[in-house]
């Protein structure tokens, strides 16, 4: 059954399933209401988990709200504690994040922008996950790891291309570092 077939829709104010939180705050993003799509994300952030699953939720919907406030969709725009925030949800497991923190630190509008940390953050996703398949086991949260496991390939090719050797094995010391704290 799809996650949005279990919500019921016309008693949301008594409905405490964090999936379907979750879910209701996907819609919202996809609709760009931001401000509910970070109520119901923050939802399942103060929730307690009664499930594993509800683990991952947590650290996703940690990683998502995160992303608005990168951006400042809905929320004030704070890219240091976007950062921060991410770090916190990869060494909680979730995968997206490692993708954020490899865009983060290779993009201009950063004022920390580090080559090495981006290459080492996008390198940690492929020691962890050497197959896309990897990934699907360990997360079945709603998002389309196999797309961004593919740009997360082409992000770190196109690192390789302007880092030098020394500089990737220092990446690829620290992505060993990052890929232990799972």
């Amino acid at each position: 059954m799809a996650v949005e077939e279990k919500c019921p829709l016309n008693d949301l104010v008594n409905y405490k399933e964090l999936e379907c939180h979750f879910y209701l705050g996907t819609q919202a993003y996809r609709s760009e209401i931001y401000n509910v799509a970070l109520a119901h994300w923050k939802y399942v952030i103060d929730s307690p988990a009664e499930h594993e699953v509800d683990k991952q939720l947590k650290a996703t919907a940690l990683s998502t709200t995160t992303y608005l406030r990168y951006y400042g969709l809905g929320v004030k725009q704070d890219r240091d504690k976007a950062v921060e925030l991410w770090i916190k949800a990869a060494n909680k497991g979730d995968f997206e994040a490692r993708i954020h923190l490899g865009y983060a630190y290779s993009d201009n509008n950063y004022r920390n922008k580090d080559l090495i940390k981006s290459f080492a953050w996008y390198r940690s996703i492929f020691l962890l996950y050497p197959l896309i398949n990897d990934i699907s086991d360990v997360d079945d949260i709603a998002v389309d790891y196999e797309d961004a496991y593919v740009k997360a390939k082409k992000s770190l090719e196109k690192l390789k291309r302007k880092l030098s050797q020394k500089e990737q094995d220092t990446a690829l010391k620290y992505a060993k570092v990052l890929a232990k704290k799972v």
